[in-house]
């Protein structure tokens, strides 16, 4: 018999509230003469892994609006653990009356609650996510802002700084990518920020860099005040390809081309 995932307090939910598909996906059922099916399978696993914690069946509402289809369903697991040193892998699948499925696919770090929006569906015939192989060259474009564990939001410090700023009153912080071990850079750059911006906020590199799917790269963040104060935060994170990019998907499924580094600044 299959291990049964453990029980626990969090919860995971999906919803999609009047998505409308894409023309490329419209089209493509036309094309193939096949349906929306009015049923999805939620499935939440451990990222990377086989490692089921929770699937269920859920009801799908369709309708037809403007050439295409407006498509809605919400999902609420009943109570799971989600392992904190962990990603959560979400994944959902619409079949339609054809071989093929309606598909998105996310991966969220695992919380006390994890919501997921699904914010396009690409019909494909695969099964699965086909997120990329461990090592395979990525190309990153930016990182994201997250507050210190332990740490209020009111901390910030670096806030109370004069800082050198460009016509758009955003100041300057300089990036480097390196390899922990040999300290070879894999790149640099300068993003801009204003001071006040919310955690979460994602801040894109100029041009893409090139970054080994999976592995461990070692970042620091610089920024000088006018006063010649520096402050700067340094650390390591784990290169991980975690959405979907509709702009870039065509079958088979293929991963967004970025990663969010996970780091702050105060």
């Amino acid at each position: 018999m299959p291990v049964q995932p453990p029980s626990g307090g969090d919860s995971v939910v999906v919803t999609a509230r009047n998505l409308q598909l894409d023309k490329r996906e419209a089209m493509a059922l036309v094309d193939r003469g096949e349906t929306i099916g009015n049923q999805a399978k939620i499935t939440v696993r451990s990222y990377r892994t086989n490692e089921m914690i929770s699937r269920k069946t859920v009801p799908v509402t369709v309708r037809a609006q403007g050439g295409s289809w407006m498509v809605s369903l919400e999902y609420r697991s009943a109570g799971v653990f989600l392992d904190r040193n962990r990603l959560v892998e979400v994944e959902v699948v619409i079949p339609t009356s054809g071989k093929d499925s309606l598909h998105y696919a996310e991966v969220q770090q695992a919380d006390t609650n994890v919501r997921v929006d699904v914010s396009f569906l690409i019909l494909t015939d695969r099964p699965r996510v086909a997120w990329p192989a461990v090592g395979a060259p990525m190309k990153v474009a930016g990182y994201v802002s997250m507050l210190q564990p332990g740490k209020a939001a009111a901390e910030r410090p670096a806030e109370r700084e004069d800082f050198e700023k460009n016509d758009k009153g955003d100041y300057g912080i300089a990036v480097e990518i390196t390899d922990p071990k040999s300290g070879k850079p894999y790149g640099t750059d300068t993003i801009w920020a204003k001071l006040g911006a919310p955690r979460g906020r994602t801040y894109y590199f100029s041009a893409p860099m090139s970054l080994p799917e999976d592995a461990t790269v070692g970042y620091s963040l610089t920024a000088k005040a006018k006063n010649g104060k520096v402050w700067q935060v340094a650390g390591t994170t784990v290169v991980r390809t975690t959405m979907l990019d509709y702009t870039f998907l065509v079958d088979p499924i293929l991963p967004a081309p970025y990663h969010r580094i996970e780091a702050w600044l105060e």
